[in-house]
C-alpha cells in the first residue's frame, strides 16, 4: 500500500466529520482553523477582471479590501496557523511518545508523521506567501 493511501485512510474519519459540520460564513477550513481572508482577496481583484470606474465606491472598496486581505491573511494564515500548528505538534508528540496512537490505531501512525511533514511545508508556504503579499502592499503604499 502506498504511503499516500495509508495517510488518506488514516484521516478519512476526520474528513467525513468535518463535512458534517456547517461553517458560517463560508470559509476555508484546515486543521481546525477557519479563515475568510480569501473573500477580500476575491473582492480586491475585481478590477483585474472587470472595468471599474475610478473614484467610485466600488473601486474604493476594492482598494481597501487589499489591506483587509493583508491583515486577515497575516492573522489567520500566519499567526493563528502557527498557534494551531504548535498545538498539533504537541498533541501528536504526546500520542506518539506515550504510545497512545499505536494503542488506538495500531500500525497507522505513519499518517500522523506525514501530517506533520505536510504541516511544515504548509507553514513555510504560508510565511512565504505573506512575505510576497507584504512586498506588494509596500509597493502600493510607497
Amino acid at each position: 500500500m502506498m504511503p499516500c493511501t495509508i495517510y488518506i485512510e488514516t484521516i478519512k474519519p476526520i474528513i467525513s466529520l468535518k463535512t458534517k459540520i456547517p461553517s458560517f460564513p463560508p470559509t476555508v477550513y484546515y486543521l481546525g482553523l477557519s479563515e475568510f481572508s480569501s473573500i477580500f482577496l476575491a473582492i480586491s481583484t475585481q478590477s483585474d477582471h472587470f472595468e471599474i470606474a475610478p473614484g467610485t465606491a466600488l473601486s474604493t472598496f476594492c482598494f481597501v479590501s487589499k489591506f483587509i486581505f493583508l491583515i486577515l491573511f497575516g492573522y489567520y494564515r500566519v499567526w493563528k496557523w502557527l498557534q494551531v500548528s504548535c498545538n498539533l505538534w504537541i498533541d501528536i508528540y504526546n500520542v506518539l511518545s506515550k504510545g497512545t496512537a499505536e494503542i488506538y490505531r495500531p500500525g497507522k501512525t505513519l499518517g500522523l508523521k506525514v501530517f506533520l511533514i505536510m504541516n511544515i511545508f504548509f507553514t513555510i508556504l504560508q510565511i512565504y506567501w505573506f512575505g510576497l503579499i507584504m512586498k506588494e502592499a509596500l509597493k502600493i503604499l510607497v
